[in-house]
């Protein structure tokens, strides 16, 4: 009977003990996978530019001008670049998306690249719809309050995105919390997203790194700007990186288990992932191909907490250059390749696409800024 009695309480607190780590391993992901990164990026931003042109005393057909301008988006445009390159061919591996293969076919019929380009983003109903229906009607998934907060709403979603403040604002804040940023510099060619997005956070910048051609130099200031900015085990660190410059924050990365176990998310824009065509040397595309082939892994990423850190990947879109590039880096190798160790036993990387932006000397960076701020505190591991 005692025998008995000690089985029963031995499994009821193994019970205890497997809920409680389950729940805590859902808590410590703290993000909704369920989303989709680059529509919830658009969505934003989009609903910002309304309440930004709504503020100016525009209407609606001004709002649709600057969204079909600043922020191209088709929810089956995935690797755009390939698709318009070579619109005949099935670039994804595994199913199509809802509408992927009736795209293709459209944009094959297109004879130019830039005709292409308007008929993904400009002129198709899908695309035109996901950017500039009401987002309330996405249903209760893409409902703010499901992801920052209750009470909170997408007309308060546009107003913070636009410069404004109020709850979306402190939601965003809570959920980033104390984690300190750093912001290191590519290559000049490139929009200063990062600079503005520095500008946004404030005091919560640890560090910005500048750019160096000697890559030696570049990636020790990295590490030291890492090893600075969180040097206690409960820090938490937000990186950002552009083009060129995530070469040198691989190979920071790489020597750096301490950094890695602080990351809550890692933002790369427009990244070099195959280095530079028009450069030799460490950053060139030879020598950054074996880079990332040594770096871009899941065992060399590792971290102590099994929590995928998810690393963003958003692109440039310049539609006068062909191939499609920005600030001399092709668009088709700026988004994040597979690990060449996907599928084992760890997992360290979570890649989220965030797809391109009009490279436009007027893009509103600040706006294009915090929809970042936005999307990136959805899905920090904290």
């Amino acid at each position: 009977m005692e025998r008995g009695r000690f089985v029963t309480g031995w499994f009821a607190l193994f019970l205890v003990t497997v809920v409680v780590a389950v729940a805590a391993g859902w808590v410590g992901r703290a993000r909704p996978i369920v989303l989709d990164s680059e529509r919830l990026f658009k969505v934003a931003l989009a609903t910002g530019l309304r309440v930004r042109v709504e503020g100016a005393g525009g209407g609606a057909e001004d709002w649709a001008s600057a969204v079909v301008r600043f922020v191209p988006y088709h929810p089956a445009g995935r690797d755009p670049a390939r698709k318009v390159m070579t619109p005949g061919a099935e670039t994804w591996s595994g199913p199509a998306l809802p509408g992927e293969r009736a795209l293709l076919e459209a944009l094959a019929k297109r004879p130019d690249v830039p005709g292409r380009w308007q008929r993904m983003f400009d002129e198709d109903e899908v695309a035109l719809a996901a950017r500039l229906d009401d987002p309330a009607d996405l249903g209760p998934t893409w409902d703010p309050a499901a992801w920052l907060g209750p009470g909170l709403s997408w007309d308060g979603v546009g107003a913070w995105v636009a410069g404004g403040d109020g709850p979306v604002g402190e939601a965003v804040s809570r959920r980033i919390g104390a984690a300190r940023w750093v912001i290191v510099d590519g290559a000049p060619g490139l929009p200063e997203l990062g600079r503005a997005l520095g500008s946004e956070l404030g005091a919560r910048v640890a560090a910005v790194v500048p750019f160096d051609d000697d890559f030696d130099t570049m990636r020790l200031a990295v590490a030291k700007a890492l090893a600075d900015a969180a040097p206690k085990v409960a820090d938490r660190l937000f990186l950002v990186a552009s083009g060129l410059a995530v070469q040198p924050l691989l190979a920071a990365l790489a020597d750096a288990p301490d950094a890695r176990d602080r990351l809550s998310a890692v933002l790369l824009l427009h990244p070099a992932m195959a280095g530079d065509p028009g450069r030799e040397g460490p950053f060139g595309e030879v020598a950054c191909r074996d880079r990332v082939a040594g770096a871009w892994r899941h065992a060399t990423l590792d971290v102590e907490r099994m929590v995928a850190r998810p690393w963003f990947a958003m692109q440039w879109l310049d539609r006068s250059t062909s191939p499609p590039s920005a600030g001399g880096l092709p668009l088709v190798t700026a988004s994040l390749p597979v690990p060449s160790d996907e599928g084992g036993l760890e997992a360290s990387v979570l890649r989220l696409e965030l797809g391109p932006l009009a490279a436009d000397p007027e893009a509103p960076l600040e706006l294009v800024a915090r929809a970042l701020w936005l999307v990136l505190s959805v899905w920090a591991v904290r």
